[in-house]
């Protein structure tokens, strides 16, 4: 490499002179300053790296051996040998300077060392007494970053604003030729990059993104460099060409390189973690970091300059830029300065030439003339030297020769115009006219040309070629004009749609279009051809172009032959023009349609707030008319997202598959050779041909990305869902619910005319997206109908409120009216009436409020011009006539009542002497009962008694009811203690004949009724009842008895029959003492348990039979004796008791468990079911178990013990069967969700067929709780636990699987540890998913919460 020697430096010649100062030292050393870190080879390097390398000339060549001796610790030379000759040491460290370090550049981890490195041609191995590579390098790199590149720019007389173009104001005005300036100050209109020259390049492009390879990390780290950058951000740009922009170089970082737009992207580094973001793995492709990078361009004028990336985000500043406006820290800055400037001088020149020639174009022609008519008549005739060439029409010649006197005027314009500026360069020098390029100069005048046989050759063309008969030129013009035909008049696939059409429309014009051109080709095209060319040949006979020719041989080797092949590729080539024009239109009008959104991408949100305006609307017409509804899945089209790539493809396909059906003509010519096999078909357009693949992933990709914003619009419906699916009755209820004011009834339907406005104003009737025409008119009508439904229901609901509360008050007004009428029919009622009167006026005050209400709230329905049916409109305004109706109602009852008091004043009086005439008669009835001695009367006298019994209680609730009258009338209030005395009185007869009648009846059926049918439960109460009942009467006779003679003396003279009453007590209780000793035997007869088995060993004991039949009564077993055996029936007895009550108590715990049953629920998605039992079935469990267990230790088990221990071997079996059913109910549940994701079944593929198994068992198990849900049915089955046992055995398994793939998961990655297997799982389930790691950050690093994008 050439030293770069402008830039040498004289610090090593003052070094050098320093040295050869000896004599003038001094022998004081001055401090040594602090000398910095230095690189490799520093201690050789100068700050200037033109300096040359000092080295002793004179050194002997060494040999390699020789020198390894020199390392030796024993040949080393000690400090102590050197002679500094009197060198002031002191002196040269105090005048010595540290120059540059290239070491301190970019002390980071962003960049590499390497990337600032130079390119030097320099053997790596370096040679005696040359200067090392690593020493040049480091040179290079202090010269680069010694020198400013905006600096060397300036000395080139270059204006780093002025490289850049920008839009010129049209009243700029230009001054031309200022002195000492340039005398062509025009702005710059041409970018810059057009003009780069590669030249000057050192690196490929991939070349200098491998020096960012860390081998390291296995990382693509960016490169440093310096870019020539507007002065704001890239969010801010709209246009490149903006005459506000200016330009500086900046420093950057250079991530990637476009092979296809020769671009690199770079990103300014003044925030130093931007880069970092750049880091990428070093085998990933760059080509997809810059799709995700690049955005889709939004202000149309980028288009002149769409190499600006203004990013997604905003924030990291990134552009795509030409190499012209890149400079790398790794190359010469005065190269890349002169690759600049070179760039900028051809641009600048080229501007110029343009110029010129605009003035030239811009030169009238009139009066320069043409070219005489005898030149151009010459030129005509050179031109007419062959015979095809005579037959050219003079219409054709004209628009020539316009050309070339247009061209003839226009040469002599430059003449003329070189000529004037030539002239006065001074005037003119803003003009630089076009470099010319001199075409050398012939040494002859003649071409030389070869020897040729002219007859010879045209022999040879006349043999093989087919032009030389009439009829064949005939023949193929004839086929040149039908292929012709095909290509321009027909067509596959329709290619224009003058309206938007459904999607089954457009299939069927497709397919409509497609049949008929290929009935057509199959058809007409055939046959037109087969008569042409047969009417062409048809009188040719015998020779080249014979068609009635039957010898297939012949046929071969004639001309015809050649001439059939060549209509054959003419229609196969007719074919290939057809598809291609067909398929390439077809997709120009659906790329044309979707060209608004072909830059969309995933994600992408529609925004809810406008649903009206559209910033796709295609070049043209939309292809495809949707209707857009809402139902309950949500917002959607009526045709489904993938019919449409499959109908637009599918036509697209079955246009290209209809034209390799078409038949040769061969056969149908050559009629007399016969073929065999089948007719051949043309070959055409194939479906895996590369340009069709190109046009159906074209189609594909515009009908995906097209589908998009169709999407998006679609869900930015979302927010109306809930309102189409609304159900209006429901709706209707949840608002009534709860008590809603006028208030709120009048806001909540001003709320849905609000949102009915907005709706209208919000849906637009048709809004165009890309190919799409969605026609929204009628799902605005329906969301428009649908608030319309609802404020028609919340005033039909605010109408019935009113109307239930109208009706609840005149229903309240009616009843006050009703009652008012009632018509008082006794006294009591009177009362009660005039009380309830008083209240009245009251009860009117109380209502007014609500009276108020209701008018309020019909006139909130007025305010919403709410039509009134004719009965509520009555029921309103018959709701205020009330309160003055009721008044008016009050007066004339007020009358009414007086006449009533003074009616029932007489009635009362009346009904006060008939009682005490009553009372008269009931006295003498119960005087009379003493009369009565004898047992054998006692029924009839017990019915005597219990009627004076009920009369006595009557006359007593009259006197009551008369004493209450009195007092409501104002009448004197009568005295009945006679009455109370005479009840008194009447008692102990009512008592004692009432129970000697019961006695006397109940002995008879308990001594001669079947024994069976006697209930001895009852027995003891009714005697002990009975006997008190006697006793007592016999002392309150006894007591009573003077003063039951005086009184039996005033009526009946007779003190026997007193006595005789006595007596009748007496006897009865003594016969109840006689029979109460035989108690004990009829109760153990009529114990509960008794069965035949005790009624057997009964019979055993007192040694005779007794059973229990109809004829066996209580008094046959008196007279068998059994009485004196009554200590071994009771003893029977209390076992047949016991016995029953563990009978019943089993029976008991059956009928409980008949009715307890599984709650069996479906769970989610999964297609079975699971079982939800509570606390009662485990309680009631162990209770049964307990108290099974007691009976089996009852010594009174033995009739049992078969039942009892059948019994318990249930219930045991189903505390086992739901002890193993809920532990595997556990287990299935918290694995169920793991093993439905195919991510875990992939990575655990044993688990899973374990898993397999088990859920096998577990849905056969489910069905059959499914079908018999009955718990004490399903569940005691030695099986059904075996099942479950096995299904536990492998749930263990599988957990004690997944805990060992958990914790292989743990070790590969610690942070894991952290996180609970619940959380592990959940991660481990969606690994395609890198967003499910985002909610366990936080327990995984510290600080970390999330990661954004």
């Amino acid at each position: 490499m050439p030293q770069e020697n402008g830039y040498r430096s004289n610090q090593t010649s003052n070094l050098r002179g320093n040295l050869n100062q000896t004599d003038n030292g001094t022998d004081k050393f001055p401090s040594n300053p602090e000398v910095r870190e230095r690189g490799y080879y520093s201690e050789l390097a100068t700050v200037n790296p033109d300096s040359s390398f000092e080295v002793p000339r004179q050194a002997p060549i060494a040999h390699d051996d020789v020198l390894r001796e020199t390392f030796r610790l024993s040949n080393t030379a000690r400090a102590s040998v050197f002679d500094l000759q009197g060198i002031d040491i002191a002196q040269l460290l105090a005048i010595s300077k540290q120059g540059e370090f290239t070491t301190e550049f970019k002390r980071s981890d962003v960049y590499l060392e390497k990337t600032i490195e130079p390119k030097v041609f320099m053997p790596f191995y370096t040679a005696p007494c040359a200067l090392p590579r690593k020493v040049e390098i480091e040179r290079r790199k202090r010269l680069y970053l010694s020198l400013d590149l905006p600096t060397l720019l300036q000395e080139r007389n270059i204006d780093t604003n002025k490289l850049m173009p920008k839009y010129v104001p049209a009243d700029k005005v230009v001054t031309l030729n200022i002195p000492n300036e340039d005398p062509a100050p025009f702005d710059a209109f041409l970018p810059l990059h057009y003009f780069d020259d590669t030249e000057f390049e050192i690196w490929t492009p991939q070349a200098w993104l491998s020096l960012g390879h860390d081998p390291l990390t296995g990382l693509n780290k960016p490169l440093p460099g310096i870019a020539l950058l507007p002065n704001v951000s890239a969010s801010e740009i709209h246009d490149i060409k903006d005459t506000d922009l200016t330009f500086n170089w900046v420093n950057v970082s250079i991530l990637d390189y476009d092979t296809e737009k020769q671009l690199w992207l770079v990103t300014t580094d003044e925030r130093e973690h931007i880069v970092f973001d750049m880091y990428r793995p070093a085998k990933q492709s760059r080509k997809p970091r810059e799709a995700i990078e690049r955005r889709q361009p939004s202000p149309e004028k980028l288009t002149t300059y769409d190499h600006i990336d203004h990013h997604a985000s905003g924030t990291h500043g990134r552009y795509w830029i030409p190499r012209i406006q890149l400079y790398f820290l790794a190359e010469d800055p005065r190269v890349f300065a002169d690759r600049v400037t070179k760039a900028y001088h051809a641009r600048k020149r080229t501007e110029a030439e343009l110029r010129s020639a605009l003035f030239i174009d811009c030169m009238p022609i009139d009066g320069i003339g043409k070219l005489d008519d005898e030149r151009i008549k010459r030129m005509i005739e050179l031109t007419k030297t062959s015979a095809i060439s005579k037959t050219i029409k003079d219409e054709y010649v004209t628009p020539i020769v316009e050309e070339v006197n247009l061209d003839y005027a226009r040469t002599m314009n430059s003449m003329i115009f070189e000529e004037v500026t030539q002239s006065d360069p001074i005037s003119f020098a803003f003009i630089t006219l076009p470099t010319k390029q001199r075409r050398p100069v012939p040494h002859t005048a003649c071409v030389d040309i070869p020897e040729y046989s002219f007859n010879e050759v045209f022999d040879q063309f006349k043999f093989i070629s087919l032009l030389t008969s009439k009829p064949a030129i005939d023949a193929l013009k004839l086929v040149r004009t039908e292929c012709d035909y095909v290509i321009n008049n027909l067509s596959l696939l329709q290619k224009t749609i003058p309206k938007h059409v459904k999607l089954d429309e457009f299939e069927s014009m497709q397919f409509n279009q497609t049949s008929t051109t290929h009935m057509y080709l199959t058809d007409t095209w055939k046959n037109n051809l087969r008569q042409g060319i047969k009417t062409k040949f048809i009188d040719v006979g015998r020779g080249w172009y014979n068609i009635n020719e039957s010898d297939f041989h012949i046929y071969q080797v004639s001309k015809l032959k050649k001439f059939i092949e060549r209509v054959k590729f003419m229609m196969q080539d007719t074919l290939r023009f057809l598809v291609q024009d067909s398929c390439q239109n077809y997709v120009r009008m659906i790329t044309d349609a979707c060209s608004p959104v072909l830059n969309m991408t995933e994600g992408f949100k529609w925004p809810t707030n406008d649903l009206i305006n559209t910033p796709y609307r295609p070049p043209k017409n939309p292809l495809f008319h949707l209707d857009i509804t809402i139902d309950q899945v949500g917002p959607r089209y009526i045709t489904s997202y993938e019919n449409f790539g499959n109908n637009i493809l599918g036509a697209f396909d079955r246009a290209i598959v209809q034209t390799q059906a078409i038949p040769q003509i061969e056969k149908d010519i050559m009629e007399n050779i016969f073929w065999g096999g089948e007719m051949l078909k043309l070959e055409s357009v194939a479906l895996q041909e590369k340009k069709v693949s190109e046009w159906r992933d074209v189609l594909q990709k515009a009908v995906q990305a097209s589908l998009i914003p169709l999407k998006a619009y679609a869900d930015a419906y979302e927010p109306y869902v809930a309102l189409m699916n609304l159900n209006v009755d429901h709706y209707t209820k949840d608002f009534e619910k709860t008590e809603k004011s006028i208030e709120d009834y009048r806001n909540e339907i001003l709320m849905h005319i609000r949102e009915k406005d907005k709706l209208e104003k919000t849906i637009p009737i048709s809004i165009v997206i890309g190919p799409y025409y969605i026609f929204a008119q009628k799902l605005r009508e329906a969301l428009s109908n649908k608030r319309k439904l609802l404020i028609e229901a919340l005033l039909l609901s605010q109408t019935r409120k009113a109307r239930t509360r109208t009706e609840e008050l005149n229903d309240t007004f009616r009843d006050v009216q009703r009652k008012l009428y009632e018509k008082a029919n006794t006294a009591e009622e009177l009362s009660e009436h005039r009380e309830w009167m008083k209240s009245v006026p009251e009860q009117l005050d109380d209502k007014k409020d609500d009276i108020h209400k209701v008018l309020d709230e019909f006139t909130m329905l007025d305010e919403f011009c709410y039509n009134l049916s004719n009965e509520d409109f009555a029921m309103k305004y018959g709701l205020l006539a009330w309160p003055w109706k009721i008044r008016t109602m009050l007066e004339q009852v007020d009358e009414q009542h007086k006449e009533d008091e003074e009616r029932f004043k007489k009635l009362q009086v009346q009904d006060t002497a008939a009682l005490n005439d009553k009372m008269d008669q009931l006295t003498m009835s119960v005087a009379s009962l003493s009369s009565h001695t004898s047992i054998e009367r006692s029924h009839e006298v017990a019915n005597e008694c219990r009627k004076l019994n009920k009369i006595l209680k009557e006359c007593q609730e009259a006197s009551l009811t008369y004493n209450n009258r009195e007092r409501l009338l104002g009448l004197p209030v009568t005295n009945y203690e006679k009455l109370a005395k005479l009840v008194k009185d009447f008692e102990p007869y009512r008592v004692l004949w009432s129970t000697a009648s019961d006695w006397l009846r109940s002995h008879d059926s308990w001594m001669n009724d079947p024994i069976i049918s006697v209930n001895a439960e009852d027995i003891e109460k009714n005697v002990t009842e009975m006997y008190k009942n006697m006793h007592k009467s016999i002392k309150i006779f006894t007591e009573n008895e003077a003063k039951c003679i005086l009184i039996a003396r005033k009526h009946d003279p007779d003190i026997n029959n007193i006595r005789g009453i006595q007596q009748i007590a007496m006897t009865v209780k003594s016969q109840i003492e006689d029979f109460k000793p035989s108690i004990p035997l009829i109760q153990a007869l009529r114990a509960p348990g008794m069965r035949n088995r005790h009624w057997e060993e009964l019979s055993e004991l007192v040694k005779m039979p007794v059973r229990p039949k109809k004829d066996l009564t209580f008094s046959k077993c008196l007279d068998m004796g059994l009485q004196k055996y009554i200590d071994m029936i009771s003893k029977v007895a209390e076992k047949a008791g016991k016995e029953f009550s563990i009978e019943q108590q089993l029976d008991k715990m059956e009928n409980e468990w008949k009715s307890v049953k599984f709650d069996v629920l479906p769970y989610k998605q999964t297609g079975t079911f699971i079982i939800k039992t509570s606390e009662e079935i485990s309680q009631m469990l162990d209770d049964h178990i307990v108290a099974t267990q007691s009976m089996s230790f009852s010594p009174f088990k033995k009739a049992f013990e078969e039942r009892i221990a059948a019994w318990e071997n249930k219930l045991k079996i189903t505390q086992e069967v739901l002890d193993e059913w809920l532990a595997c109910q556990r287990s299935w549940l918290y694995l169920e969700p793991i093993f439905s994701s195919e991510d875990i079944i992939r990575q655990l593929p044993v688990e899973s067929k374990r898993y397999q198994t088990m859920e096998r068992i577990w849905r056969k198990v489910m069905k059959q709780a499914k079908d018999n849900p009955e718990v004490i049915s399903l569940c005691p089955e030695a099986r059904l636990r075996d099942n479950l046992r096995e299904a536990n055995k492998l749930l263990e398994q599988v957990q004690k699987g997944l805990s060992e793939y958990l914790e292989t998961k743990r070790m590969a990655f610690p942070r894991f540890y952290f996180l609970s297997d619940d959380e592990l799982l959940q991660i481990l389930s969606q690994t395609k998913d890198p967003k499910a790691v985002q909610p366990h950050l936080r327990k995984c690093f510290e600080n970390i919460t999330r990661v954004s994008d």
